[in-house]
This record gives structure tokens, sequence and C-alpha cells, in this order.
């Protein structure tokens, strides 16, 4: 199959922050004749010439500057110095592992690398920050705003006594097996309440999860970069359309890097071998590094199209060709490539589909490589908006870009 390749003087003039390292940016032998390189026997009288010929420059790694969402908050609201408060009940499994857990999360590398260029510091907890209730537990919990809501719970906790109250106090409560969650959404999740005149953080863990640190992970990371839910590290630039589409609103640095398949992991660190879930870093993206921290050892690989992130413009009845530029962080076999009407990211977000007609003219891609798509408005949707989530994908990773067509 042939794939069309960037030309190279558009790769080095989008990405001139790229590796200059000739020994990681050089192409395949076999990729030679794509560039329009001759081969290094091209001498009219059969001799080796290679040493006179003029070579351009290879493709570096990323072939071009990806467009990547970035985190940004819309006060400056962080919790700088947590303290974990990890608090049970008597019918909850593996306290010891779940006190541990937070004792050893605040001074981990996973920790520093997933918070501290938000500002957050080092994470404290220890014993004098267990709490195991003896309690009767709640019949019931809910969200906020909901029936049974969960405020009704943390204010009689705080009145109790029976919470310490350390400087930047994060409360995790381990909700009983007995506790019926009727909540809307039942998953683990981090609020705040104002509760006599001051705010509260906590995050609530559901029964079902309590085994899963990388949940609490994932929360943690959370609360401690937007505390108050939306006052900290909780949007994408505005800017970026199609990526705040694509997310549905889910835009926190955990949730950022949830959807990928190898979000979940074991960390390996001495003293701390629990499951985590990596999160969203933007100086990793700025650097052109892997996105979701801490990395894995793979490459990154997604396509982008440049000078799209606010809408592609197609009416009904039209088509249009959009290019679809591959781009990796180092080099890496090819991977699979397909598109998708709607959201193939979050199933059942974005269920106003059947508008367009998609023709992709490869299946596979790889840096440097120009992938195009074909797309066709049948008709404008109920929104004059439609997304294309394009996915790159190998066996064990996939990766997510939106278009957003729009429709006058």
């Amino acid at each position: 199959m042939h794939l069309a390749r960037i030309p190279l003087g558009l790769a080095v003039l989008l990405a001139g922050c790229g590796s200059s390292d000739p020994s990681t940016n050089a192409l395949p032998a076999s990729d030679a004749s794509d560039v329009g390189l001759p081969p290094s026997d091209a001498g009219a009288d059969g001799r080796d010439d290679s040493s006179t010929l003029d070579t351009a420059p290879p493709i570096p790694f990323p072939a071009l500057t990806p467009d990547l969402p970035r985190l940004v908050k819309r006060a400056s609201v962080v919790l700088p110095s947590p303290t974990f408060v990890t608090v049970t009940y008597s019918d909850n499994t593996n306290v010891d592992r779940l006190e541990a857990f937070a004792d050893q999360l605040g001074d981990s590398a996973y920790w520093r690398e997933t918070t501290s260029e938000y500002g957050i510091s080092p994470a404290k907890s220890g014993p004098a920050n267990h709490v195991r209730l003896t309690d009767e537990p709640p019949a019931r919990i809910g969200l906020r705003g909901e029936a049974d809501d969960e405020t009704v719970l943390m204010t009689a906790l705080v009145h109790s006594g029976k919470l310490p109250t350390p400087e930047g106090a994060v409360y995790v409560i381990y909700v009983s097996p007995k506790t019926k969650n009727v909540s809307a959404i039942g998953l683990p999740h981090h609020a705040s309440a104002n509760i006599d005149g001051k705010s509260i953080r906590y995050a609530i863990i559901p029964a079902g999860s309590a085994d899963r640190t990388q949940d609490v992970a994932h929360e943690l990371v959370e609360v401690a970069t937007d505390p108050d839910l939306g006052h900290g590290y909780a949007y994408l630039d505005r800017t970026l359309m199609a990526w705040n589409t694509l997310f549905g609103g889910a835009t926190e640095a955990a949730d950022l890097c949830q959807w990928e398949p190898t979000a979940e992991y074991q960390d390996k660190e001495p003293g701390f071998e629990f499951y985590v879930q990596r999160s969203w870093s933007n100086a990793a993206a700025d650097a052109n590094h892997y996105p979701c921290v801490p990395a894995p050892a793979t490459p990154f690989f997604n396509v982008t199209v440049p000078d799209s992130v606010k809408g592609i413009t197609i009416a009904a009845g039209e088509s249009q060709v959009v290019e679809l530029y591959g781009y990796s962080f180092a080099a890496r076999t090819d991977w699979n490539l397909h598109v998708v009407e709607g959201n193939a990211m979050i199933d059942g977000l974005w269920t106003d589909v059947g508008h367009l007609h998609l023709d992709l003219d490869v299946d596979q891609l790889n840096n440097g490589v120009v992938a195009h798509l074909t797309i066709g408005v049948k008709a404008a949707g109920n929104y004059h908006t439609e997304l294309v989530t394009v996915v790159s994908s190998t066996a064990e990773e996939k990766h997510f870009y939106p278009i957003l067509v729009l429709t006058p």
C-alpha cells in the first residue's frame, strides 16, 4: 500500500522543535524513494557517489507539531499541600492497604510526576490521619442536589469531632458496603462543601471501587489540581472546540487520560507498588512527549489536522478532503487507522449521527505520512455540528483525534 509522506519542507517548517539526531531521525533505506532521494549507488559510472549527493534533511520526530489539548484553570485554586485523611467503616475490607496507599502516595514519584507542574507539593498522611469509624453507616448516599445528599454525611462527620483537621485536608471516604449508593452516577468522585464557613474537600469511594486504587489515585490527583470543582485545572483551552466536544466536559487532569487503554497500570516504584492511573501533563505535551504521565515505554502516536480545532465548514450536499498528518514521538511500526462518525472514545456521548459519508484512503499510518479523509455531508444534523473521531490504534494502544464538521 502506498502512503504519501509529508513534504520535507513542510515537516521541517512545522516541527522545528523536533529531534535533530540523525541516528534517530533517519528514514529506513526502503523509504528513500518516498522522499525523492536517489539510491546510494546512483552514480552514472556505477560508482557509489553517495558522498557527493545533496541529501534532504531527515523527517523529525514528531514530523510536525501536534495539535494536543492544553489543560487550563479558571482561577488560581489548587491545593498546594494536601493531607490525605483515610476514613473507613468497620465493614470495609483491606483497611490496612487503603491506609497504606494514602500514606505512600504523597511521597511517590507517581505523585510528583502527575501534580508538581501544577504547583502541588508532596502530600502528607500517616497514622494520625487514619479514621476507623465504628458508627452505623448511612443507609443511603447520593450526589449533591440528589436525595440523601452526600453533604449531609460530610456535615455529620465534621460535627462528630472524629475527623482530624490538618491544613489542606482531603477526606477520602470509603463508603460502607451496607450503604446504598443512590447517585445517578455511582462512581468515585471528588467534591467540596462549605460546612460552617469552611471549604471541606473530599473524595467519595463507593464500596465496589474500594480495591481499585487506580480510581482513588484518579480522584486524589484531581482534588489537588481542582479542589473546588471548576475553579482549578478543570478546562481545556476554549478555542479547542473539537477537543472539548470529544471529552464532553470531563476535562480534569486524570479525566483526559482515563480513556487510554494503557491508562491504568501497576506502579513498580519501591515502597509504592499500587495500581494507579496516568494523568495529563501540559509540560509533557509541550515537550512532544507522551502527554499522559508517567509515560509508558512505547512512543506516543496519533494524527493531527492543522488549523481544524475550531471546526471545518462543509455545506449539506458537498464534500471536502481533509489531510490527516501522522506523527509519533519516536520511530515505531505502522499503526492502524479508521474513522467513526460520532464519539468513538466515549460511548453514548454523541448520538446524532448518520449525516456524513466518510471515505479514508489508507488504513495504516506512520510518522511523516499523510492520509486523506473525504467527508461528505448528506444532511445537516440537529445541531448543525457533526463529530468525526479519527482512531489510531495498535493491539495495545488507542488514541483519538476529533474533527468538528460545521454545516451551515
